[in-house]
């Protein structure tokens, strides 16, 4: 099964008049929605523009140019026409920026939406899309690199560091070679590599722990090996998803991880096959290790019978940790279950070392967010071994979840921390019925306003007389003077009080809200 899938999305030679037209230098491809090539059309010269992502768009610019860029988000085409650059805006119809260089531009290319890079046969510029600046020099291109094509211009994410790409003929083998020139922006320094091509990109090396790191993805000339002698490298890209560094040969005619233009005027979307990497790799590669990470790093579907397997087989073997792994890291989180956490509270702990509940908790809070069980389970152990402390730093951080069953259960041992679990995840009733034990009285009618929660205030007022009696009281009060119209009818507390035989609130509710005196008030003050 091919780990690799392929789609064409549009043939350029039943839109290219001429096939000669579909090369590198004629035709670019700025982004998955921005493809410009130069056309013959009436023996006129034509700039054609298309959309990789949707195949029917197509517009016509007559133009004359040796270079053509288009914006890879806006219709904005940068040209290049002798020593004249020219950027015009096609939906405005207008130029905006115009400028002569004193040498000859090689190449082109947008490094994001606002900034145009242009390399001659001796400097590497910048030039601002919203700077009235013309084209200023960012780096000197190497000797080592001159007389080669340029092939690519690359940065990292915070552009400091920057690729500059090269290719040419070795004149004895005839075959193709590659150069580049990393440079970095705060050093204002660079180094000459003998490579095809690069990328900057952030790895995770760790499925479980991972470790952010820059890392340069080369391929150096001398240290590839092909089955075809005529293949090389002409891209490398890293799909982030699965983990994966994708190298792009000449001989590659193959979705979602790039999209790019081939000789024969193909254009391909090129990407990894998520139903088929997994097999390939543990059958084909028989690489069970690497089919783990790569599953568990991109969440791939249809692998969960993959990681039960795994988890199974580490957990016979009473490797703890890393069945403990599996379950971490399985997509959907099939064994991120109270099922999976009891089956480590049960298993017995290997020569007294740590508990295998404790390995598995341990594993899931290193990356993940606790799901509510896993929670409920870690807070419980670090608090019975009095470090509630912890357990609440955890909750501000967000590392675990709020849920009503751990409210519960810090209900026994704090009520001020159970209340900030039952604010969390949104347990009106427990939350209420805890302001209320707390004596936080007008917290808890703000909190039934602003949530709008329609608390059942009769039950909490006689559930307070069990609590406090003058709670109870300043309560009824509360609830019968609200400014916006009464919570309680005032019949009805003092029916409550009654019951619960608190005559002397009673009469403390009654002096307080009689005294006005209202004339509606009289059947009360019979």
């Amino acid at each position: 099964m091919d780990p690799i899938k392929k789609r064409t999305l549009m043939d350029l030679t039943k839109i290219v008049s001429d096939p000669s037209l579909i090369s590198f230098s004629q035709t670019s491809l700025q982004s998955e929605t921005a493809l410009c090539c130069q056309n013959l059309i009436s023996g006129e010269k034509t700039v054609t523009q298309l959309n990789p992502r949707n195949p029917t768009f197509r517009a016509q610019n007559r133009m004359a140019a040796e270079l053509v860029v288009p914006h890879p988000k806006k219709n904005i085409l940068a040209v290049k026409g002798g020593q004249l650059l020219q950027i015009y805006d096609l939906d405005l119809q207008a130029k905006l920026k115009s400028t002569k260089m004193t040498e000859n531009i090689e190449y082109m290319k947008w490094v994001d939406e606002k900034t145009l890079v242009l390399v001659s046969s001796t400097n590497v510029y910048e030039w601002g899309l919203d700077s009235e600046s013309n084209p200023e020099v960012l780096f000197i291109r190497l000797s080592q690199l001159a007389g080669w094509n340029i092939s690519n211009f690359r940065t990292d994410g915070k552009r400091v560091w920057c690729l500059l790409l090269a290719s040419s003929v070795d004149p004895q083998s005839e075959k193709l070679i590659g150069s580049m020139q990393i440079y970095n922006r705060e050093k204002k320094m660079s180094q000459y590599v003998p490579a095809h091509t690069g990328i900057w990109n952030q790895a995770t090396l760790n499925e479980v722990s991972p470790v952010a790191s820059r890392a340069t993805a080369l391929r150096a000339s001398a240290g590839i090996i092909y089955t075809d002698p005529n293949d090389f490298p002409v891209a490398i890209e890293y799909s982030e998803r699965c983990g994966l560094i994708l190298l792009v040969s000449a001989k590659v005619n193959t979705e979602d991880g790039l999209i790019g233009v081939n000789v024969q005027g193909q254009v391909l979307q090129i990407g990894v096959d998520e139903r088929a990497i997994v097999p390939y790799i543990t059958q084909k590669l028989q690489n069970v290790p690497l089919a783990v990470r790569i599953a568990g790093l991109a969440k791939l579907n249809g692998c969960e019978d993959f990681f039960i397997q795994q988890f199974e087989a580490n957990f016979l073997a009473q490797n703890y940790r890393e069945a403990a792994k599996m379950a971490a890291i399985a997509p959907g989180g099939v064994l991120r279950t109270p099922q999976i956490i009891q089956r480590f509270k049960t298993a017995l702990s290997i020569g007294g070392g740590v508990p295998p509940i404790m390995q598995y908790l341990a594993v899931l809070f290193e990356r993940f967010h606790l799901n509510e069980y896993e929670s409920l389970e870690l807070v419980g152990h670090v608090v019975k071994q009095g470090r509630k402390d912890m357990a609440e730093g955890w909750l501000r951080d967000g590392k675990i979840t709020a849920s009503e069953p751990l409210g519960n259960f810090l209900r026994t041992v704090d009520l001020n921390f159970a209340l900030s679990e039952y604010l969390s995840c949104g347990a009106h009733e427990k939350a209420v019925q805890t302001y209320a034990e707390l004596g936080e009285l007008d917290k808890l009618i703000a909190y039934c306003k602003q949530t709008g929660y329609r608390a059942l205030y009769g039950d909490l007022l006689r559930g307070l007389f069990q609590v406090k009696g003058e709670w109870a009281e300043q309560f009824a009060l509360k609830l019968v003077q609200n400014p916006e119209g009464p919570l309680i009818d005032v019949s009805e507390a003092m029916k409550i009080m009654f019951s619960k035989e608190f005559i002397k609130e009673l009469t403390g509710l009654m002096l307080e809200v009689l005294k006005a005196d209202f004339p509606e008030q009289n059947r009360l003050q019979t």
